[in-house]
């Protein structure tokens, strides 16, 4: 009877030192998945600010950008129509409405072809060539089969803007 007695208290030792292991183990199984959750939603936490970082300078340089270009092409619209060049101001108009209408797009897109923004650099070569009297000239050449390929929105803007503002455009250059 002792002995029987010695060896229940002894299974119940047992049973009890298991079910608080296993129990020490879930709980810290438990606590390490939270942790690993609670790091991942940081970390996308962190991308989601990142972006929208990015995505706030870039709305910033674009309405820097918006203005003063405005202020310029309605200044080479007055020039055209003062210089009675009708036809020359239709096209200059409808190359600024094809460059107003492709940055507004641009608001919602984050990549578009490049034979988008080719034809975006076409109507603000334009636009720049009249504005510097044809003295300023844009020559780009691409091969139709990269015109498929995926670019940010406006990439090429701030190069063609380096164009006309790091070269000498003046009356006699």
């Amino acid at each position: 009877m002792i002995f029987q007695h010695q060896s229940r208290a002894m299974i119940n030792w047992m049973a009890i030192l298991k079910c608080t292991v296993a129990l020490v183990v879930a709980i810290l199984y438990g606590r390490i998945y939270q942790l690993l959750y609670q790091q991942q939603k940081v970390l996308l936490e962190n991308e989601h600010l990142r972006t929208e970082n990015i995505q706030s300078r870039y709305n910033m340089l674009v309405g820097q950008i918006n203005p003063h270009f405005f202020f310029n092409s309605l200044n080479g619209v007055s020039a055209l129509v003062r210089r009675g060049e009708d036809e020359r101001t239709l096209e200059y108009v409808d190359k600024l409405s094809d460059i107003f209408r492709y940055t507004l797009h641009s608001d919602s897109a984050m990549l578009v072809s490049l034979g988008e923004e080719l034809k975006f650099v076409e109507a603000f070569s334009h636009v720049m060539e009249v504005r510097f009297a044809s003295k300023l000239q844009f020559d780009v050449d691409v091969p139709a089969e990269k015109h498929s390929l995926r670019i940010p929105v406006l990439s090429l803007l701030p190069l063609l803007e380096n164009v006309a503002v790091h070269n000498t455009v003046d009356s006699e250059h």
